[in-house]
């Protein structure tokens, strides 16, 4: 699962709206039931837009949150 600098998701690549995504995590957990939750973030995205996201795994079964920040690159 990844989240934008804005807040927008992409689950396996592709957009994703906050309204589908406990469906589409239930269907994937339920096809493999010890599958980690990825959460990929981008650097600037606000924490009121991922914290949720942990939560929301935990709420349906996800045993392993991965959080992971996109690192600020060097210049």
């Amino acid at each position: 699962l990844a989240v934008s600098a804005s807040g927008d998701l992409a689950l396996d690549g592709k957009a994703i709206a906050r309204d589908a995504l406990s469906p589409a995590l239930s269907a994937l957990l339920a096809d493999d039931p010890a599958l980690r939750l990825r959460i990929n973030a981008h650097r600037t995205a606000e924490l009121r837009n991922v914290l949720p996201l942990v939560a929301q795994g935990e709420a349906l079964g996800f045993t392993d949150v991965v959080l992971v920040v996109t690192p600020e690159t060097g210049g």
